[in-house]
């Protein structure tokens, strides 16, 4: 496989383990096999697959190689977009190119070890939620406050609500008059939002789902007016993971639709402490962080128009926020 889109593409949205990073504006030097400067990890005779973003691209490409003569040659139908959302192999390259080696000339990517900070995450907040079923407290918090203004405001129905915890938030949107579909990785916590929502009456109007959000959202384009999370987007994923979790809340989102979240910044107090698990990561106590900063949030926002960054202070520490409201074009 040949993967020819752009550097900064690569970082973005991850790679194909084992693909040849060859950019199309080299592809031809580094291909043909009369060129003195073709890649030598690409065998002169065999069958090439080239992947570009979208496909498009890639189909153009797989015709002039044809024309240098190669006689099996196709392309990924809908491109890197496509392999990543039908859950086909994709990580996060550990190899750069040198500042002195041309593009396009290394060998197949190899990528990072999956990360495991995420399932042992799980674990200790299933144990958390089932030892502590009014961890959070009962009442609404004032985040979920926040967003169901603006929310009612802007006419929403149907909500996707993402790392429901306890489901204090849930019932919230619920009794406006929302219909919530609500997700955690925990299975405590869908058993306790499931059960919530009978004893309330609201069982019409909440869907409580098992989900982990590092995978791609089961549920079609275009399909909720708006999505909230309190401090989901600020757990054990790193900015590969959240950048496709944004880029999948923009899909599922209706245009004009909304997306609310919280997360913890690098004015905390906590920021820096405990295990540093790269970027900006941090386990304190057995529980991981990513704490934000402008730059981040900017980066989530792109292709939203961002409406709101404001900062805000909760609990005892007191933990430092901000809330993040982006609207789909």
């Amino acid at each position: 496989m040949i993967d020819i889109r752009s550097d900064s593409a690569r970082e973005c949205d991850g790679v194909v383990p084992g693909a040849v990073h060859v950019p199309r504006t080299v592809l031809e030097w580094r291909l043909d096999p009369s060129s003195e400067w073709r890649n030598p990890h690409v065998a002169p005779d065999g069958p090439l697959v080239l992947l570009c973003d979208h496909g498009w691209s890639s189909s153009l490409a797989a015709h002039v190689l044809v024309q240098l003569g190669f006689a099996e040659v196709a392309d990924v139908i809908g491109g890197f977009e496509a392999w990543s959302k039908a859950g086909l192999p994709v990580g996060e390259a550990v190899r750069y190119r040198d500042s002195g080696e041309l593009p396009g000339i290394g060998p197949p990517d190899e990528c990072a070890p999956e990360n495991r900070l995420g399932e042992l995450q799980r674990s200790r907040w299933e144990q958390a939620l089932r030892e502590r079923p009014t961890r959070y407290g009962a009442e609404p918090s004032e985040p979920g406050r926040a967003a169901l203004d603006r929310f009612v405001e802007a006419g929403a129905r149907d909500l996707l609500e993402l790392g429901g915890g306890q489901g204090r938030d849930s019932l919230l949107f619920a009794r406006a008059g929302l219909r919530v579909t609500v997700c955690d990785f925990a299975p405590a916590a869908v058993e306790t939002i499931t059960s919530k929502a009978q004893a309330a009456g609201l069982a019409g109007r909440v869907a409580a789902v098992e989900l982990d959000v590092r995978e791609p959202l089961p549920f079609a384009d275009s399909s909720f007016d708006c999505c909230y999370s309190h401090m989901l987007f600020c757990m054990a994923l790193d900015e590969r993971e959240l950048r496709g979790l944004a880029r999948e809340v923009l899909r599922i989102l209706r245009p004009g639709g909304l997306c609310t979240y919280t997360a913890r910044t690098i004015d905390d107090p906590d920021y820096g402490q405990g295990v540093h698990h790269g970027e900006a990561l941090y386990e304190l106590d057995g529980f991981a962080v990513h704490f934000f900063d402008r730059a981040l949030v900017e980066r989530l926002a792109r292709g939203y128009r961002l409406v709101e960054l404001e900062r805000f202070e909760e609990g005892e520490l007191p933990r430092r926020l901000c809330r993040v409201t982006m609207r789909k074009p």
